[in-house]
């Protein structure tokens, strides 16, 4: 049986409060070529507070290093759920906080 691609990958959470994938697709728009990993926090009204408004923070205080291997580990074990449900993943990117060079 051919592998087949996940369903939802746009706008998959990891976790409620901070992942989501964004689907990338090719450059005529037709075709599913990946997904891109995006944190994403909900404030406590429920509204999403803009990445430009916690990454910072989360950079001055070190905390990025804990959510960067959060959001990475997360992805792993969604795209291991898909591969072991017979499905085929698209590549998933994943952006790291510079601060990791230092780490």
């Amino acid at each position: 049986m051919p592998a087949r691609t996940p369903p939802r990958v746009g706008r998959t959470c990891l976790s409620r409060e901070i992942a989501c994938l964004q689907p990338k697709y090719s450059a005529c728009g037709e075709r599913l070529v990946g997904a891109e990993a995006l944190m994403r926090w909900r404030g406590p009204d429920g509204g999403m507070i803009p990445p430009a408004d916690f990454i910072p923070l989360f950079e001055r205080n070190g905390f990025v290093l804990r959510l960067d291997a959060f959001v990475f580990e997360s992805v792993c074990r969604l795209l291991r759920g898909w591969l072991d449900g017979g499905l085929a993943p698209p590549p998933v990117s994943v952006n790291l906080s510079p601060l990791h060079q230092d780490a």
